[in-house]
């Protein structure tokens, strides 16, 4: 019995001396037509390439870093295939060709494809040959089959998995009697199916419903999001890649089951329908599940598009009843559309900025939060880190154990318009606010794709 307690204490004890595993920066550097795939360690050391390849635009990193799924151009540079990038090998294991989707100019990118939380299934976007209406195919890595779960003159897009990966929720249009539709005809929907395709059911139908006023018409749904229980879906409104500024923009709520649908934000309420000149503010959301599961936090931007204007944001925090609290309070130059979570729900990072009396665009330092009660309180000690880019949407990207985020940054005194910009990768050590500047050897354009964790050989 002794021996079997002092066995158990050795174990324990040895496993607790164990370093934490090093969580390391993935980055794509675009060069000269081609795609460089490094990792770096959050200090900045240890620059490794580990894949090279024909450039590319987007990509989608597995939820733990263990693929990478990629866009590239297909051998006749007409469609693009979708391949899959083991991160341990850096080979590619998978090619999906001919993801094309002739609604692209319209539709963004990035909702097209979404990794299944358990990082086994793959859904993606593909527009059969007979008709340019989008489907939705699903890739099971475990069998290395792909199998079409729609089959539909419909459009759909916009998937997200539910947590247990057991169902996939999606955004889809029906079309009109016509053939082109006048924008308050453009009414999309979420459905619910099965990873199999099967019981496939609609949650909501917003022509059938009055939560927005009659002009106020909603198009191209957009940024799915589960509760942790699997029992609810957040959503925005208004989400069309090219329909200039979001005016009409909301936040929605549905139960999966369909039982019920709540609107719960009012930025539109005091529109004025006989108006003949669109309002004068546009909005933008982050929108994130509080641990609580019946919660939002949702991190607005009011943009001012009027001459004088100025860009207003903060944080709300709404539950399914729309009772509404101020959790950080509205100021100008934040902007709450950046906000992220860490994955331990402790912190919340976002970006802020001014407006200058010429209307020029100040960048101003980014801050990390803490949820005190039902408020966002601003971290003393994390109050002077480098300001996010203004030449890209600057994603703030946290790490698997929270104690890492990492951004894009300029230099001071560059723009956009310089031929060197002088662009930064910063990543911050939370909670002591230690930064550093990564990736400074890769000249041109470098891109932020997420974190991959370290395996014990000291690799990918």
């Amino acid at each position: 019995m002794v021996l079997l307690l002092s066995l158990t204490f050795s174990l324990v004890a040895c496993s607790l001396q164990q370093p934490l595993q090093q969580p390391l920066l993935l980055l794509e550097h675009s060069a000269q037509g081609k795609s460089q795939i490094y990792a770096v360690h959050p200090d900045g050391s240890h620059l490794t390439l580990i894949a090279e390849f024909t450039q590319s635009n987007w990509y989608w990193l597995s939820p733990n870093g263990k693929y990478l799924a990629f866009l590239a151009l297909g051998e006749q540079n007409t469609s693009y295939d979708l391949r899959i990038l083991e991160m341990a090998s850096g080979t590619i294991i998978e090619e999906l060709p001919q993801v094309r989707q002739t609604w692209s100019e319209i539709i963004p990118w990035e909702e097209n494809v979404a990794w299944s939380p358990q990082e086994i299934k793959l859904a993606f976007l593909r527009s059969p040959e007979s008709r340019n209406e989008p489907d939705i195919f699903m890739y099971d890595l475990s069998t290395q089959t792909v199998t079409a779960l729609t089959n539909d003159k419909a459009v759909e897009r916009a998937m997200s998995w539910a947590p247990d990966g057991e169902q996939l929720a999606f955004v889809t249009w029906d079309g009109c009697e016509q053939s082109d539709c006048l924008p308050e005809e453009e009414y999309w929907n979420v459905d619910v199916m099965n990873v199999d395709g099967s019981n496939r059911h609609r949650l909501i139908a917003f022509q059938d419903l009055e939560l927005l006023p009659a002009d106020l018409w909603t198009a191209s749904l957009c940024n799915l999001t589960w509760s942790p229980d699997g029992k609810q879906i957040a959503f925005e409104n208004e989400c069309r890649s090219l329909s200039g500024p979001p005016y009409w923009k909301e936040v929605f709520v549905t139960s999966v089951d369909g039982s019920e649908l709540k609107r719960l934000t009012d930025f539109t309420a005091d529109y004025d329908l006989n108006a003949s000149t669109l309002p004068d503010i546009a909005f933008r959301y982050s929108l994130q599940w509080l641990p609580q599961n019946s919660s939002l936090l949702i991190g607005y931007t009011k943009i001012a598009v009027t001459p004088t204007g100025f860009h207003y944001g903060g944080f709300l925090t709404v539950n399914r009843d729309r009772e509404i609290r101020v959790s950080l309070p509205e100021t100008r130059g934040t902007i709450g559309s950046t906000a992220i979570w860490s994955p331990s729900k402790e912190y919340v990072a976002w970006h802020t900025e001014d407006i200058s009396e010429s209307r020029m665009t100040i960048p101003k330092p980014t801050l990390v939060g803490r949820m005190d009660i039902d408020r966002v309180a601003v971290i003393e000690a994390l109050t002077n880190l480098p300001a996010g880019s203004l030449c890209s949407t600057s994603k703030i990207y946290w790490s698997f154990d929270s104690r890492f985020l990492a951004y894009d940054a300029d230099q001071p005194g560059f723009n956009c318009f310089d031929k060197e910009r002088g662009q930064e990768i910063v990543v911050v050590s939370i909670p002591d606010g230690q930064i550093f500047h990564v990736a400074e050897s890769l000249t041109g354009e470098v891109e932020i794709l997420g974190w991959i964790p370290e395996s014990n050989e000291g690799k990918p």
